[in-house]
């Protein structure tokens, strides 16, 4: 440190080394930081090698053996120590200049590009910090032990290692432990805890016995305001052999339920991204505030969605999971009633291809492109995806949902295509039910009336589709209540109604269908037929049309 406090460095015009030295103080010595001796030791080194002007020399492996003392067989490529110690670093200076430091005149973040420290004027928001890469950490906490016979005592220990394996395998997830707490604890002092090592995400639970059971029950909750997204209690035989088969049960129940692309965990920061403000917004919210769009596909999510994924994509140009959901919303867009815009092949073929370029084998870059040979009606490249998809890559319920879906949407290879959706829904109960739409269109090339009824039952669970009451024409509360996004349920119940004869519900889900267009029957049938098969399109068109009144028949 130079002699001279007072003085103003050359890198920092206007800051004095005591103004700057005092910050670090104030910054280490707060509520946040005190209790992490580790993250105090890493700001530390940072701080001084940025002040000292050496900021940009600093790498992950002079993190590790200067700061971290690591021996000298650490490797970067294989060891993420380094890279979760400087996330949890750069969750902990953003929460406290939210709070203690929200109103201190020098401000100090972690650079996204290498390691060293930005120091900035308290009132300056660097742009690197609207779309941040951050995402949803979840801690997981050893279980508790409540009066274990012998042959389970240690059993938590391996149950919390194999949870965190399990879940660590999940794209969009972060996952730190399992971490030890005294049984103590109290559920404040778990928040505390693992807020200060940067998780947003808590699952502890406990294994007890009960007579010759013995039971496991887990929870997940939010660290901020400890709101419980998900609690599940499992029996087991309190026997050797069920010792054996635990591990796997736990991790396939919880895993599919926790960590699933269509859990809980993202349910809730769909939410939480929503109303978030567009100066708090990361690459997480974008990606995930398309998915909104294209869970839910109201209009308004949909034009939300495209212009925050375009926004992020200004910052982060590079982000694969970006360009890859924007290529998946603009390519089904037109689908959409409200959507104005006309398809543009060449905007959504220059998202694939930067998806591809920068996350090649990511589900969600397949994802893109299943549904780009969908609008194309490149059949021939959506079987050969569709063939390859447990074979090539990560795979996940994502991806074997949305390739069998548009298989079916296209009638092309639909045995493929349903066996891919059973297998996405076996995998995750909670996947969204439109993908039985696919299971629907598959049970109409055999005309199976009960199979089809299945699956649209299904679906009208979540869809808000109306019940026919003998009224031909939907009352306006009927058509307020059901999302437009939702046409092709009415579409396919129609279809059913049909082919029963039965010509009152037939006109009703019809009548709903056109509303949801606009009741500009040509425009509709384009939409339908955008994504779905038009030789399907057409043959449900032949069953339904004798039943209308002409002045609503389509031209067949």
């Amino acid at each position: 440190m130079p002699s001279d406090l007072n003085s103003s460095p050359s890198h920092f015009p206007g800051v004095t080394h005591e103004m700057l030295t005092n910050h670090g103080k104030k910054i280490i010595n707060s509520s946040i930081f005190v209790r992490s001796n580790r993250l105090k030791q890493l700001f530390n080194y940072l701080f001084q090698e940025t002040i000292e002007g050496r900021g940009d020399e600093v790498t992950q492996y002079t993190i590790a053996y200067d700061c971290l003392k690591l021996t000298r067989t650490f490797d970067a490529a294989q060891d993420s120590l380094v890279r979760t110690h400087i996330r949890r670093l750069r969750l902990a200076l953003q929460a406290y200049y939210e709070g203690i430091g929200k109103s201190d005149p020098i401000r100090v973040e972690v650079s996204k590009k290498g390691y060293r420290l930005n120091i900035l004027s308290g009132q300056t928001t660097a742009k690197e910090s609207v779309f941040d890469q951050e995402k949803p950490t979840l801690a997981v906490l050893t279980f508790a032990d409540v009066e274990l016979s012998e042959r389970w005592l240690g059993f938590s220990s391996v149950l919390g290692d194999e949870l965190v394996y399990a879940l660590s395998g999940h794209p969009q997830l972060k996952v730190l432990g399992p971490l030890r707490m005294s049984a103590q604890s109290t559920a404040q002092e778990k928040a505390d805890y693992a807020l200060s090592i940067g998780a947003t995400l808590l699952l502890d639970g406990s294994i007890s016995q009960q007579g010759e059971q013995v039971v496991i029950i887990a929870r997940l909750y939010t660290v901020d305001g400890r709101k419980q997204l998900w609690v599940k209690r499992l029996v087991l035989k309190n026997d050797l052999a069920e010792v054996l088969k635990v591990g796997r049960i736990v991790c396939k129940d919880i895993g599919g339920l926790v960590a699933s692309e269509h859990g809980v965990i993202a349910s809730y920061f769909t939410e939480l991204a929503a109303t978030k403000p567009q100066h708090k917004r990361t690459v997480f919210d974008a990606w995930i505030l398309g998915r909104l769009a294209l869970r839910e596909f109201s209009i308004e999510h949909l034009t939300r969605a495209v212009q925050v994924l375009e926004e992020a994509l200004q910052v982060e140009p590079r982000e694969g999971l970006l360009h890859a959901t924007l290529a998946i919303l603009l390519a089904v867009a037109p689908t959409q009633p409200g959507w104005e815009e006309d398809y543009d092949e060449e905007r959504v073929k220059r998202h694939l291809a930067e998806a591809v370029r920068y996350s090649p084998q990511s589900p969600w870059t397949r994802c893109a492109m299943a549904f780009y040979c969908a609008v194309t009606k490149d059949h021939a490249g959506l079987v050969a995806l569709g063939r390859s998809v447990r074979e090539d890559g990560p795979v996940n319920q994502t991806l074997l949902g949305a390739v069998g879906l548009c298989l079916c949407l296209q009638a092309v290879e639909s045995d493929l295509g349903e066996a891919l959706i059973d297998e996405a829904m076996a995998m995750n109960p909670h996947y969204p039910l439109s993908l039985t739409l696919g299971k629907a269109i598959k049970a109409t090339q055999y005309g199976d009336l009960e199979e089809i009824s299945i699956a649209i039952n299904r679906m009208e669970l979540s869809s808000y589709l109306p019940p026919f009451k003998g009224n031909e024409e939907p009352t306006n509360e009927e058509l307020a209540a059901f999302p437009r996004g939702g046409w092709g349920i009415p579409f396919l119940r129609a279809y059913w109604h049909a082919l029963r004869g039965e010509r009152a519900p037939t006109r009703f889900y019809w009548n709903i269908l056109t509303y949801c267009h606009g009741g500009d029957v040509d425009r509709m049938l384009k939409r339908i037929q955008h994504l779905w098969s038009p030789l399907n399109v057409q043959r449900y068109l032949t069953v339904i049309a004798p039943l209308l009144e002409a002045s609503s028949r389509p031209s067949l």
